[in-house]
C-alpha cells in the first residue's frame, strides 16, 4: 500500500488537539424510551507504519478515537459517547443502517497491549494472536452499549462505536463512514447500577455544565443557582484541627459549606472511612469535595488490591473514596484530594501556600507560563499514537492558542521548535520553575522521587526559590505518587519551602504504582482541553474539577481494567476545591451600601463579574451567600436587630478577592438622629417608590437631586413641606421611580433642608 500524502498526515496530526469536542455523534430522535443517533466518521488516515515478516503493515489514526489495547489483536480504533439513562432498567442497542467503504490489501498492525511506563514500547516485539487466522471481520459488533454507571445524580452509559472492521485473512478493512443506531430503554426490567431516587439532589453549576457536555441527551435541570460550588468534608487527625481553623474560615468565606471530622471518631481503616464518606454523601446533596489531611499513617489510603505479575504492587488509592454512589462503577462522584504533611510545620506551609494563592496572589504573569517535560518514547503507542514529546507539543499549541505566553519544551532528543538539542537537564527545569510557571505537565518515566527526563527530582524541588509562584503539576509517570512507602515527589511539591515560606506547587497528581502508557495521556489531554475552554459547556475552574473530569473522559475511552487502574491509583495531592489561576489576577469591581439601620434583612452587592460568589459574615457565621447574576447578587438574611459590623467577601475565577464591610447602625429614636436623612426601601425596585424621611426645623422649601455613578443628575425636584407632617417634626416624601425613567444600578440622592445638604446612596434593582 502506498503512503498517504505526507502533507495530509502532518495536517492531520496538527489537528489532533484542535478539535476537542466529539462531533461525530448527533441525535436524530429522542423519545422517552428510545434514542436514535447518527455516527459520522469525519477524518481518518491509514498510514504505512512498520514492516513485519517482510510485509509492510498499516496503522489507523482518527480524531477523537483510541486504539483497542488487546495484545496480538488488530489495532482497530473505537469511538465513544455517553447517554443519560433512566434511573431504573436496562438498555439495548441496535444498528439501523450503515454506509461503508472497503479498503483492500491492508496489513493492520497488531496491538502490543497495555504496557506500563517502566517499559519502552519499542523493546516489545509485535505478536499476532490466533485471530489473524480467522476469516471474520474484527471486532464484529459495530455498536456496543456499556455497563451503566452513576455520576452523582445521573445514571449514564457509554456507547462504543467500532467503525473500522478488519478481516486479517482477506486483508480487507471496512470503513463505516456512517452508522445509525438506536438505543432502547426498558424500565420494567431491573438493571445494573440503578440510581437511588431517594437521595436528595441539589443544583451545582459546575456539575450541571459537565452533565450537559458529557451526555448527548442530557436535559438541564431547572433550578436556580445560589452560587454554591459544592460542600467540603475534611477528615484529619486531632493534632491538625486547630491549625486548620483559619483555612476553613477562608473556604467558608469563599462560599463553601465546610465540615471537619476527627479520624478518631471514624476509625482509621479504609472500611470505616469509606462507609462514613458514603453515608455523608447520601445525607448531604451538595457534598462534592473530600480533603484528607494527613499522611497514610494518619488517614489511611484505600487498598484496591494487587496489580499482580512479577512486579506486583499494591494499588493504593484516595480516589476510591470518591466512588460513593453505591454502584459498581469507577466514575467519581466526588473529588478527593490529600494534603500530606510530615508534621505541623509542613502542614502550615501547605495552608499558607493555598491562602496566598487564593487571597493574596502574586500579580506577575507567571500564571501564563507552563512546562512540558517529556520523554522521547511512545511513538505509535501512546494515546493518539503520539510519543510523549509529540503529546506535550500538541498540548503546548493548545495553551499558546489560549493565551499562555511561554510553554517550555523540555524533551529528550532533538525535535526542533523551542526544544534545545539533546536532552534537558535539571538546571533547565529548575530555572523555569523558579522563574514561575502556572502549569507543569510531565510525561515520561518516573520513580518515587524523580522525573527521569531531565533527572528532575525532589531535591531540586526542596531547594527551589519559586516563592509565591505555584504550578499545578500533572505527572504521567510511574510511582511519582507512591506516598505510602516513603516521601514521593508529589509530596515534595506540597511540603517545599524556602526561608520558612512556601515554594513547591499548589497541587500535584502522581501515580501510586507503575503507570500505563496511553490511558493517562488521555486524562492529561482532557484536562488541558477543558482548561483552554475547548467545550461549549463544561468550563471547569477548580483543580479537582479539571483532574477528575479528565479521568472520566479517559475512562470513557479505556473502560476496562487498564482505565480503572488509572482512576484508582492516580493520587491528587492538594485541595481539589481550589480554583486554578491561568491569568494575572485582577481586582474585582464591587459596590454596595456601606451601612444600614437595624432591622435590615437584605443587601444587594453589585459587580460586573458574573458568577462571582458573595458571602456575608456576622461574627463567626456565614449568614448569607449568593452569586452575581446580571450584575448583582441579593443577600437575604434574618433581620438584624442589634448594631453589627458584617464582613463581605466576593471571589471569582482569576480575580483577587474583595473584602468589605457592611455596618448595621443603631437607631436611638424611632426616626433617627436629628437632621439625618433616612431612605427606604434600599435596594428599591425599578418601578417602586423611594421614601425619604427627615426632621424639619420649620416649614420650608426642600430640594431633591438624584445622581448616577457618573455624577450626572438624572432627577431634580423642589417641594414646599410642612413641619411635623410625619411624627414629631418629621416629614415623609415619596419619589415614584417608574415615572422618572431611571435604570438599575447605584445612585446618590441629595436633599437640601435646614440649611444643609444631606446625601444617601441607594440601589435600584
Amino acid at each position: 500500500m502506498k503512503n498517504l500524502c505526507f502533507s495530509l498526515i502532518v495536517f492531520f496530526a496538527s489537528c489532533f488537539h484542535m478539535y476537542a469536542q466529539n462531533t461525530q455523534f448527533k441525535i436524530i430522535s429522542n423519545q422517552n424510551n428510545s434514542i436514535v443517533v447518527d455516527f459520522i466518521l469525519t477524518d481518518y488516515v491509514i498510514d504505512d507504519y512498520k514492516e513485519l515478516d517482510g510485509d509492510m503493515h498499516q496503522k489507523i489514526k482518527a480524531l477523537d478515537a483510541v486504539a483497542i489495547l488487546k495484545k496480538g489483536h488488530p489495532e482497530v480504533l473505537k469511538f465513544t459517547t455517553n447517554l443519560q439513562m433512566p434511573n431504573k432498567g436496562v438498555s439495548s442497542v441496535n444498528v439501523i443502517s450503515t454506509s461503508f467503504d472497503t479498503k483492500s490489501d491492508i496489513n493492520l498492525i497488531p496491538s502490543k497491549g497495555n504496557l506500563y511506563r517502566n517499559i519502552n514500547p519499542e523493546t516489545i516485539p509485535y505478536e499476532k494472536a490466533g485471530i489473524y487466522q480467522q476469516n471474520n471481520f474484527y471486532p464484529g459488533s459495530l455498536a456496543v452499549d456499556g455497563v451503566p454507571y452513576i455520576q452523582r445524580d445521573v445514571r449514564g452509559q457509554t456507547i462504543t462505536l467500532f467503525p473500522f472492521q478488519y478481516n486479517p485473512v482477506l486483508k480487507q478493512l471496512r470503513v463505516y463512514n456512517k452508522v445509525r443506531f438506536e438505543v432502547n430503554f426498558n424500565t420494567k426490567t431491573s438493571g445494573i447500577n440503578e440510581l437511588d431516587e431517594q437521595r436528595k439532589s441539589s443544583y451545582n453549576k459546575l456539575i450541571e455544565d459537565s452533565y450537559t457536555r458529557r451526555y448527548l441527551n442530557y436535559i438541564p435541570k431547572k433550578y436556580t443557582s445560589l452560587g454554591e460550588e459544592g460542600s467540603i468534608l475534611i477528615i484529619t487527625p486531632s493534632e491538625y484541627i486547630s491549625n486548620l481553623s483559619s483555612y476553613i474560615e477562608w473556604k467558608r468565606q469563599a462560599g463553601f459549606e465546610v465540615e471537619l471530622v476527627d479520624i478518631s471518631t471514624i476509625g482509621n481503616t479504609q472500611l470505616n472511612i469509606s462507609n462514613y464518606v458514603k453515608d455523608y454523601y447520601q445525607q448531604n446533596p451538595d457534598f462534592l469535595y473530600l480533603i484528607i489531611v494527613g499522611d497514610h499513617n494518619k488517614v489511611c489510603a484505600y487498598n484496591c488490591g494487587s496489580t499482580g505479575g512479577w512486579m506486583s504492587e499494591i494499588k493504593w488509592s484516595d480516589a476510591k473514596y470518591g466512588l460513593v454512589s453505591n454502584s459498581n462503577d469507577w466514575y467519581p462522584d466526588i473529588y478527593v484530594g490529600r494534603l500530606s504533611p510530615s508534621n505541623l510545620s509542613t502542614l502550615n506551609i501547605m495552608l499558607q501556600r493555598n491562602l496566598e494563592y487564593d487571597i493574596t496572589p502574586d500579580t506577575s504573569s507567571y500564571y501564563k507560563r507552563a512546562i512540558g517535560l517529556g520523554s522521547n518514547e511512545g511513538a505509535g503507542y501512546g494515546d493518539d499514537g503520539e510519543a510523549d514529546w509529540q503529546h506535550l507539543r500538541n498540548i503546548r499549541t493548545d495553551l499558546l492558542n489560549y493565551g499562555y505566553t511561554d510553554v517550555y519544551e523540555f524533551y529528550d532528543g532533538s525535535h526542533g521548535g523551542q526544544d534545545a538539542n539533546g536532552n534537558p537537564n535539571s538546571n533547565m527545569v529548575s530555572n523555569a520553575v523558579n522563574q514561575g510557571i502556572g502549569l507543569f505537565n510531565y510525561t515520561g518515566h518516573g520513580d518515587l522521587n524523580t522525573c527521569i527526563t531531565g533527572n528532575y527530582n525532589s531535591n531540586h524541588i526542596n531547594s527551589g526559590t519559586n516563592n509565591g509562584k505555584y504550578p499545578f503539576v500533572i505527572s504521567v509517570a510511574c510511582n511519582n505518587g507512591t506516598f505510602t512507602s516513603g516521601t514521593c515527589i508529589s509530596e515534595a511539591w506540597q511540603r517545599a519551602s524556602n526561608l520558612g515560606t512556601p515554594t513547591g506547587a499548589i497541587a500535584a497528581a502522581g501515580s501510586s504504582i507503575l503507570m500505563s502508557w496511553a490511558p493517562p495521556m488521555a486524562t492529561q489531554d482532557e484536562i488541558v482541553d477543558i482548561l483552554v475552554e475547548s467545550y461549549t459547556n463544561n468550563k471547569m475552574q477548580t483543580l479537582g474539577g479539571l483532574f477528575y473530569s479528565g479521568q472520566m473522559k479517559m475512562l470513557d475511552d479505556y473502560n476496562n481494567a487498564d482505565g480503572r487502574e488509572v482512576i484508582e491509583t492516580w493520587v491528587f495531592f492538594g485541595d481539589p476545591s481550589t480554583m486554578i489561576r491561568t491569568d494575572i489576577p485582577q481586582d474585582l469591581a464591587v459596590t454596595h451600601l456601606s451601612s444600614e439601620l437595624v432591622g435590615v434583612s437584605s443587601l444587594t452587592v453589585f459587580s460586573s463579574t458574573e458568577d462571582a460568589v458573595v458571602t456575608l459574615k456576622s461574627n463567626d457565621s456565614i449568614i448569607s451567600k449568593s452569586s452575581v447574576q446580571n450584575g448583582q447578587a441579593l443577600l437575604q438574611f434574618n433581620s438584624i436587630e442589634l448594631p453589627d459590623t458584617l464582613e463581605i467577601v466576593v471571589s471569582a475565577y482569576n480575580k483577587v478577592p474583595y473584602f468589605g464591610q457592611f455596618i448595621v447602625k443603631d437607631l436611638p429614636n424611632p426616626y433617627g438622629t436629628a437632621n439625618e436623612l433616612l431612605i427606604g426601601p434600599n435596594p428599591v425596585d425599578l418601578n417602586g417608590s423611594l421614601h425619604l424621611i427627615f426632621e424639619l426645623e420649620s416649614d420650608q422649601e426642600v430640594s431633591f437631586n438624584i445622581f448616577n455613578q457618573l455624577g450626572q443628575m438624572v432627577f431634580s425636584n423642589v417641594v414646599d413641606l410642612d413641619q411635623g407632617f410625619y411624627g414629631p417634626n418629621y416629614t415623609d416624601v415619596s419619589i415614584d421611580l417608574g415615572k422618572i425613567g431611571i435604570t438599575t444600578g447605584q445612585y446618590i440622592i441629595n436633599a437640601k433642608y435646614n440649611g444643609q445638604t444631606f446625601s444617601k446612596p441607594f440601589f435600584v434593582q
